[in-house]
This record gives C-alpha cells, structure tokens and sequence, in this order.
C-alpha cells in the first residue's frame, strides 16, 4: 500500500479506517467500529467506517470531514502543509500539540523539500 499523508501530517495509510476502506474489508470495518466505540465512547457502526484519505474528495470519517488544516490546504491546492508558505499557522500549530508525529511528518517533509530545491 502507497503512503498516503493527510493535510496535516497524519499518515492516512495508517489509519485503520483508510486500511479498511482500501482494502474493502467488513470484518475489520466492523472491529474498526467496535474499537472506536469502546475507545472514544461514541455512536459508529461498520457502514462509517469510511475513509479514502484526507485529500481525496471523500468519503471521510469524522473529524476529518470538517477539519480546517484540510480545507486550508484544497483551497490553496497543496499537498499537505510542508508546502504551504504560511506554515506553521494557528490552526496546525494547536493541532500540532495534539499530534506530535503529525508535526515531525511535515517537518521531515519541509526539510526534503529545502534539500531539493
């Protein structure tokens, strides 16, 4: 499987919701549901269990469907914030807090990219 990173710097490749929506696999999407019911204490079933990565026009689960980093990086049509010029801004600095593997991506990211130019 390709890796495929989101806006902000997650890995959607990793993310079990991504695995079972590429791989088309209900049993894991049922187990996916079952886990994120138990773990976050919310309403899901295997029929949400839908995700084809954060930059792909959809369908996206949950949080990723509303996300602002996300609807940042289609409108300035770049490939995730290692690309952006404004980065890092508010919005990804506080989600960064939350995500330091997101935020050590786009790092890596930023740093390839200064090497390649």
């Amino acid at each position: 499987m390709e890796k495929v990173v989101g806006a902000c710097g997650l890995i959607c490749s990793e993310c079990a919701t991504y695995i079972a929506t590429f791989k088309d696999d209900n049993e894991f999407r049922e187990k996916t549901a079952k886990r994120m019911r138990e773990q976050y204490k919310i309403s899901m079933n295997s029929e949400d269990i839908n995700c084809q990565g954060c930059m792909a026009p959809g369908p996206h689960i949950g949080y990723c469907a509303v996300c602002k980093i996300r609807d940042c990086i289609v409108e300035k049509k770049l490939e995730n914030c290692a690309y952006c010029d404004d980065y890092p801004c508010d919005v990804v600095e506080k989600f960064h807090k939350m995500a330091p593997k997101a935020k050590e991506n786009i790092e890596i990211m930023r740093a390839d990219l200064k090497k390649s130019k």
